[in-house]
């Protein structure tokens, strides 16, 4: 390819657009970068939230003390508005026959698009069981899946069993966690269910595990390792957070920590909220320190379940919102691909809760690149109580936070989009020209996605003297991936398409 363009500095000043600071709010989305959506009259609290491949968002949770809706999942476009070809114009419920009320606490998307719902369902009025229910990915249920759509499971005839979270294995069995009463205890209780709901007779036995470990216990994060085996995170009795470790059969890890378990206490006190495993295996363990004073905490845990001391101080990370020093819950963890990790939770805000996220570099630090500090609080609605309980990732990198906002109608459901990226690997969001690109810097390979408005594009990449290295075509809206093979340096990648200006965005090969 002989090709050459010339490069002068006038052309880039006027077609490079300005990134967005990673931590802001994306205006492309809702109202001003947030959504917030009533589904009843009553509380609509969000409690989950995953992306689909193409873009749209995912909800799930519940409306309270209703019987009609102990599960309510619904499906954003990903400009904020409702997906109408979802259930009944973008959302849809599923109730059980026992016409208690119950909570939709996680959920989980199939490969195949279908999605599972997990919580609890009261059987009575004294007696509640784990729960799962499974959606086509147009809204209706599933009666492939125990039925009607719907399962219940309790650990014994009697007794409060709440699933808090849920994950998927790489064959498809769904696994349940949370907490099971039995003897007058809360036990932490797992179940395993097979892909058409029924109980997983593999896992224990009867495809129910009921551990006791001295004090009362609840999960409330699940991760599931490469080679089967699962990670609990949860709280003991208030006072320390929890990583217990279980074999695939259901049995506990003795490799793990001691006896299969490893007790995280930071400050006194820790609440043990979310969970992630590193590419290296390593364990993240996200949530707060209790007491009076309330602050966001992180603990990275060895693969043998020993604290990794090269992260903050022996292992752990204690961060408080500058504007209070206190009330800081720390609810949902993610992970970027370049390592860095954001904890999202609610904080104090004009003693008001508010959206908050911080984002760390790998050792533990705060990242600077994020919003200047590594903090950014979001109110979504002004002088009332904001909580998220999950974040996602969307394929252009953007973090998607959902749970639920407060007003004077009521409590409701609240998403916000955040721009990612920044500070090296991360996705570069380009929201003028309608593109996101990552990772730059880069070592050689590049994703890119360009909106709808490129329709018809070609794509060509240029070295620093102009030479032409690329040239393909673009399908808007899907990720294409583009190998820089020459020396390290500067490359531009520019976009045509028919009937708009051309865009270039410089990109550093390391």
């Amino acid at each position: 390819m002989n090709d050459r363009i010339l490069l002068t500095s006038t052309f880039f000043s006027l077609l490079i657009p300005a990134q967005a600071q990673p931590g802001t709010l994306d205006p492309t989305f809702g109202n001003g970068g947030s959504v917030i959506h009533s589904f009843a009259a009553g509380t609509d609290m969000a409690r989950a939230v995953t992306v689909q491949p193409d873009g749209r968002i995912l909800v799930a949770g519940y409306e309270q003390y209703n019987p009609l809706a102990p599960v309510i999942v619904a499906r954003f476009n990903s400009d904020g508005t409702l997906d109408p070809t979802f259930g009944n114009g973008g959302w849809a419920t599923a109730s059980y026959a026992s016409n208690y009320s119950g909570i939709t606490y996680g959920m989980v998307l199939q490969p195949d698009g279908r999605i599972v719902t997990a919580g609890y369902v009261a059987t009575d009025v004294d007696n509640d069981d784990f729960c799962a229910a499974r959606f086509n990915s147009d809204g209706t249920l599933d009666a492939t899946f125990g039925g009607d759509g719907l399962v219940h499971y309790g650990f014994s005839e009697n007794g409060d069993h709440a699933a808090h979270a849920i994950a998927l294995q790489a064959d498809g069995r769904i696994v349940l966690a949370g907490h099971a009463d039995l003897d007058l205890d809360e036990h932490i209780g797992v179940m395993r269910l097979n892909t058409d709901g029924t109980l997983d007779t593999d896992f224990d036995g009867d495809g129910r595990v009921a551990i006791e470990l001295n004090e009362e216990r609840s999960v409330e994060a699940i991760a599931i390792r490469s080679d089967g085996r699962i990670v609990l995170v949860g709280t003991a009795d208030y006072t320390s957070g929890f990583v217990t470790q279980l074999n695939s059969d259901g049995s506990l890890d003795t490799g793990f920590g001691t006896g299969g378990t490893t007790l995280v206490n930071m400050g006194g006190q820790f609440e043990g909220w979310a969970v992630a495993i590193q590419a290296d295996g390593k364990v993240l363990v996200g949530g707060n320190t209790y007491g009076w004073d309330q602050n966001y905490a992180l603990a990275r845990l060895n693969q043998d379940g020993s604290f990794d001391t090269s992260f903050g101080t022996g292992g752990s990370v204690i961060s408080g919102f500058s504007n209070i020093p206190y009330n800081d819950y720390g609810r949902c963890l993610l992970v970027q691909p370049d390592g860095r990790i954001l904890l999202g939770g609610a904080t104090s805000e004009n003693s008001d809760n508010a959206f908050g996220v911080m984002r760390f570099n790998s050792d533990g630090s705060l990242d600077n690149g994020f919003d200047g500090d590594g903090q950014v609080i979001h109110n979504i609605v002004s002088g009332y109580a904001d909580q998220p309980y999950a974040m996602a990732f969307q394929p252009d990198g953007k973090v998607v936070c959902a749970g639920l906002a407060t007003s004077d109608t009521g409590v409701d459901f609240a998403i916000i989009r955040m721009n990612g990226g920044g500070g090296g690997t991360g996705v570069e969001e380009h929201a003028g020209a309608g593109v996101a690109l990552w990772p730059n810097p880069t070592t050689g390979g590049l994703n890119i996605v360009p909106d709808a408005t490129w329709t018809g594009a070609t794509i060509t990449v240029f070295d620093a003297l102009g030479q032409e290295c690329v040239r393909q075509a673009m399908n808007s809206g899907s990720r294409m991936q583009v190998e820089l093979n020459g020396p390290a340096g500067v490359y531009f990648v520019q976009l045509r398409a028919p009937g708009r200006t051309s865009e270039v965005v410089r990109v550093i090969k390391e």
